[in-house]
């Protein structure tokens, strides 16, 4: 559960507002709200008397606005903007309180509304064919494989076969590599053709396979 309170009062209209600011004033008058944020509450946020007292004279300043006169309209505004920086004030302390409580149920009693955390979740795409090139190793036997590097890979499979690799059912699972530079296929027929294939294992499970390289064992 998030440990912040939602405090966009900018995008409330003035009767929105209004409302908000009274359903928390009447939250934090009464229980548990009293109870979990007791008072005295730190000096620099006032009381829960002068929140009240706010609360009057702000539903007054509205009333006075409702027909049009540019004066009242102007002291609403004013008032307005002086309620909003103490409610921000006061829902950093109520988030602290809760906070060290490691309690996030505590922000549901004061009449906030509990801003819920943004998940943003990764993209996750299926790997691309890399192109796979081949080379002997500096032992007989061995063919290494080599494909650009992927972010997404964690591994990549090498697949091999001696048969016709037009047929994708006669390659068989050689190797599992964890680098991309470096894939070895060992134990091979010095002088015996084969054909390689290789493909990424992600997030997402294996990707698409590689293009068919072939190479004669030393």
């Amino acid at each position: 559960m998030s440990l912040k309170l939602g405090t966009k009062f900018q995008n409330l209209n003035e009767a929105g507002f209004l409302a908000k600011l009274q359903f928390i004033n009447t939250s934090l008058a009464v229980a548990p709200a009293t109870t979990n944020y007791p008072d005295p509450w730190p000096t620099v946020y006032g009381t829960r008397a002068d929140l009240a007292t706010d609360t009057t004279g702000y539903e007054a300043a509205y009333v006075a606005a409702a027909n049009g006169d540019r004066a009242a309209i102007a002291a609403r505004n004013a008032l307005r903007v002086s309620l909003t920086a103490k409610l921000r004030g006061l829902a950093r302390y109520f988030e602290e309180v809760a906070r060290v409580a490691n309690d996030a149920t505590l922000l549901e009693t004061t009449g906030y509304d509990v801003a819920q955390p943004v998940v943003r979740a990764r993209a996750v795409h299926p790997l691309a064919a890399p192109v796979v090139t081949l080379k002997h190793g500096v032992l007989s036997g061995v063919i290494v494989g080599r494909v650009p590097r992927d972010p997404g890979a964690g591994s990549y499979e090498g697949q091999i076969t001696m048969a016709d690799p037009s047929v994708p059912a006669n390659f068989q699972q050689a190797v599992i590599a964890k680098l991309a530079s470096h894939i070895e296929f060992t134990g091979l027929n010095p002088g015996q053709l084969y054909h390689i294939r290789v493909r990424g294992i992600g997030s997402a499970g294996p990707g698409a396979w590689s293009n068919v390289a072939s190479l004669i064992a030393l």
